[in-house]
């Protein structure tokens, strides 16, 4: 019996070994974007239509603005966008709201802040939010 020689059986073993944790490198890489944009345990969907006055006014000139969660990226929300709504966005920018301090009831209380994706898209096209 050799010191360093291995069974055909073993190496062929090995090789299926790397073989099988390749291939889950790459499932779990697909399957981390899907849970980004939504898990079913959460009660609050990831992104979200954020409507405000101001978004409003944007919507008419072709920019609409969501509410993400901070782990959702541009290029996230751009499949998000495109798989949904069916529209190919041309720009997305991402803006992070501070968290403010404010005075409720004679007591200074945190307003948890937030992010915020606003989708530019061409002219012509429309994404219908319901309310």
């Amino acid at each position: 019996m050799a010191l360093f020689k291995t069974n055909k059986k073993e190496a062929e073993a090995k090789k299926d070994v790397s073989a099988d944790k390749e291939k889950n490198k790459t499932v779990a890489k697909k399957a981390k974007v899907v849970k980004a944009v939504k898990t079913a345990n959460d009660t609050k969907p990831k992104i979200r239509p954020h409507v405000t006055e101001k978004a409003t006014f944007l919507s008419g000139k072709g920019v609409y603005v969501f509410r993400i969660k901070p782990e959702i990226n541009k290029i996230m929300m751009k499949n998000f966008i495109k798989k949904t709504y069916g529209v190919e966005p041309v720009k997305i920018g991402i803006v992070n709201s501070p968290v403010k301090t404010v005075f409720l009831r004679k007591r200074r209380v945190l307003k948890s802040g937030y992010r915020k994706a606003m989708v530019y898209l061409k002219k012509g096209d429309k994404i219908s939010i319901a309310q």
